[in-house]
């Protein structure tokens, strides 16, 4: 049986995605029997024109265009292409995608992913909840909803701290000035949280 699986992550930049990774570890067991699909967020995401490992590739919204974007982009897509299987291979796109499972589920496709409940406790905002629960060192961390917040919690971890994405990056900052400028980068980036840590 021939199967339709589509993999996002497919960058291969500075920082490449595990898409084309999982892709290959496809191919290597049974290839013959799946269909690739590339899913990536930017035009220039090399899997997307990777014709040896996928038949085909699509664009999708960004993460923080939200829920409703990407289920709206998976429908005219799913509509070009049938899907069997999606494999998101992101940490900024899992939650969404774990929001959809259950429909696209009864439209007939099927997710490899965690359930939301196991993807909010791996989080970086509930990291130091982790530490304490399991005893494990976590460096002091605040949790920074609103930009309104930030002035508030650079004050209870002091300087020198990082500024974190929810997501990826993180910067050290030495003084509000900085922390308040990478605050701003990294939410346009990753959205909200940010975290503030020493």
């Amino acid at each position: 049986m021939s199967l339709t699986i589509a993999i996002t992550g497919v960058n291969a930049v500075e920082s490449p995605g595990p898409g084309v990774a999982v892709a290959r570890s496809l191919m290597a067991q049974g290839g013959q029997d799946y269909r690739l699909i590339a899913l990536g967020y930017d035009a220039i995401d090399p899997g997307l024109f990777d014709r040896e490992l996928f038949r085909a590739g699509y664009l999708l919204p960004y993460p923080r265009e939200g829920r409703e974007a990407l289920q709206q982009r998976l429908d005219e897509i799913r509509q070009r292409t049938p899907i069997d299987i999606i494999i998101p291979t992101l940490d900024s796109e899992i939650a969404h995608f774990a929001g959809l499972e259950a429909e696209l589920r009864e439209s007939g496709t099927r997710m490899f992913i965690p359930t939301t409940a196991q993807i909010e406790a791996r989080s970086k905002a509930n990291l130091a909840e982790l530490g304490r629960k399991f005893d494990f060192a976590v460096p002091r961390t605040v949790t920074v909803h609103h930009l309104a917040d930030l002035e508030a919690a650079l004050r209870e971890v002091g300087f020198p701290l990082l500024v974190k994405g929810i997501y990826y990056d993180a910067y050290i900052c030495h003084d509000q000035p900085q922390a308040l400028s990478y605050a701003r980068l990294l939410a346009n980036k990753w959205g909200y949280p940010l975290l503030v840590q020493e």
